[in-house]
């Protein structure tokens, strides 16, 4: 048995192993997953007769530490072949990862625990909490939204949410590609108020959300306050480098993603705080529905029925080092990643 990191070249061999145990995730994702998510991955894998059998990969984001953006590693599709489980080969892999980490000066790793069983005794524990819940309002149940229509009403929500019979100056609309540099500023300025630990954003990163979003029939929206004299907030249009559309102002995000047949669901729900009542008077017009919208990740000051918080992430400092152990775990904002 051979235990290694793959060459770039070679991540692709991992695909089959990838669908032969994430059986669940559909060919339109894994698509996604392997011609977007492993071009900077590194990949461990354990050989047996030049086959791999296991494999372990570390995804690389940027990560806001309390005033510092580091490139961090996500450990994803953790997986092994079925006759090979219970040889120690996770924990191989993850050790092997776990020192490339530390020559890096990696301050921690994190993953999705599919069991905390599994990983504690590895040294990993929960650091990240998901605030969920359902948000509902008086809205009519005729405007409920299937995931089946979710694609065509998403290209049409800037023309449906902003264009009602009364003008209203929040609405809803797909973000656009010349404003994902505009969005990060926007996300990374309110979160670094509220928060200690986040997903640090840039254009990349919503370039490959969004196509996330869509291979699932979803999109990364955008909450948008219209200035009636058509200039804007100039401070933010200087610090967005006007690749913002003149005239908006970004007041808020989020990502919508259903189940075939389901009903929508919100994901990554980040208002400014000055916008909290109008933003989610906006929210209840896409939506509309009585029966309410789950929300999957958002800050506090979002009123949901319902309320969880739903334990998320587990992070352990590579080789042993102490992990987090001051931290608040109301002042870390990280959700699900991929």
């Amino acid at each position: 048995m051979e235990i290694r990191r793959l060459e770039p070249w070679e991540h692709g061999k991992t695909r089959s192993l990838y669908e032969e145990v994430f059986s669940e995730d559909d060919k339109k994702f894994v698509d996604y997953y392997y011609k977007w998510k492993i071009r900077d991955s590194r990949i461990y894998v354990a050989e047996d007769g030049g086959e791999i059998q296991a494999m372990v990969h570390a995804n690389p984001f940027l990560v806001w530490v309390r005033g510092t953006v580091q490139r961090l590693h996500y450990i994803v599709a953790v997986a092994t072949r079925k006759p090979y489980r219970h040889r120690g080969l996770m924990r191989a892999l993850l050790e092997l990862a776990e020192q490339d980490m530390a020559e890096n000066g990696e301050c921690f790793t994190f993953l999705m625990p599919a069991a905390e069983q599994i990983y504690a005794p590895l040294g990993y524990r929960f650091f990240s909490r998901q605030r969920c819940g359902v948000l509902r309002g008086a809205l009519s149940s005729k405007m409920r939204i299937l995931a089946a229509d979710l694609h065509s009403f998403a290209e049409k929500a800037d023309r449906f949410v902003c264009e009602p019979e009364e003008p209203r100056e929040v609405c809803c609309r797909p973000v656009q590609q010349k404003e994902y540099a505009a969005l990060a500023d926007f996300v990374n300025g309110i979160l670094q108020k509220q928060y200690d630990v986040f997903i640090y954003r840039d254009a990349a990163y919503y370039e490959r959300l969004s196509a996330e979003q869509k291979c699932q029939g979803g999109n990364v929206m955008i909450l948008i306050h219209k200035k009636e004299d058509g200039i804007g907030n100039p401070n933010q249009r200087e610090a967005q480098n006007e690749m913002q559309t003149p005239g908006v102002e970004i007041i808020g995000t989020f990502c919508t993603s259903a189940e075939d047949g389901q009903q929508l669901e919100l994901r990554e729900v980040i208002l400014a705080p000055e916008y909290m009542k109008a933003g989610t008077e906006a929210l209840l017009r896409y939506v509309g529905t009585e029966d309410g919208c789950k929300v999957f990740g958002c800050q506090p000051e979002l009123f949901l029925e319902e309320i969880q918080m739903k334990p998320l992430l587990m992070g352990k400092a590579p080789c042993g080092g102490v992990f987090c152990s001051d931290w608040d775990a109301d002042r870390v904002y990280i959700n699900e990643v991929v």
